[in-house]
């Protein structure tokens, strides 16, 4: 962002960011989906960890809002790191859908003895077929898509044992919950 360059050099450099993203944004999927480290559980915040997300997505998405509506003060018992990634994957997958421009509802609530999270895009959302190969490893429906991202997601939510439900019409867009126990389930 600080060279000054010609707009043909611009656009060059523009190409190498975007590419060097997707290819270190493939090795990191590739390697969480290998590899089974332990959970190191945790009390902490998601509030903060959710708006480090969407500050770490917004450095590179301008026509992107993120619309939170959450509050501090949401502890839960979970593998921080796990879950940030968790995160990610499911706020990236929403910026995908949308094709990187409109709204993305970010929802953190207490719901009966457990925290619970909405992300919720109105992108081009999925039909009973897509939605029963969402967690097939290596199926993506995006152009740029590695196909690991809610395999990891599945997999996060099963080794805490929390509980995911997703929603989603074709065109109108995908709502994901994820409920976080206040007691993991090992």
């Amino acid at each position: 962002m600080e060279l000054t360059l010609n707009s043909e050099c611009r656009s060059l450099m523009d190409i190498i960011v975007s590419e060097s993203s997707r290819l270190s944004a493939f090795i990191d999927e590739f390697l969480n989906f290998s590899k089974q480290a332990p959970l190191e559980i945790m009390d902490f915040d998601l509030a903060p960890l959710l708006d480090e997300v969407v500050e770490m997505l917004s450095l590179n998405l301008r026509d992107v809002r993120f619309l939170k509506k959450y509050n501090s003060g949401h502890w839960i018992a979970a593998d921080v790191n796990k879950i940030r990634q968790l995160v990610w994957n499911l706020l990236n997958n929403a910026v995908k859908a949308m094709n990187e421009k409109g709204e993305i509802e970010i929802n953190l609530f207490r719901e009966r003895e457990a925290v619970t999270l909405s992300i919720k895009d109105y992108g081009v959302g999925m039909d009973s077929a897509e939605m029963k190969k969402i967690f097939t490893p290596f199926y993506s429906k995006f152009a740029f898509g590695i196909g690991l991202g809610m395999t990891i997601v599945k997999q996060i939510v099963e080794e805490h044992g929390f509980k995911m439900d997703i929603k989603s019409a074709k065109k109108l867009g995908t709502e994901v919950v994820i409920c976080f126990s206040k007691s993991p389930i090992f």
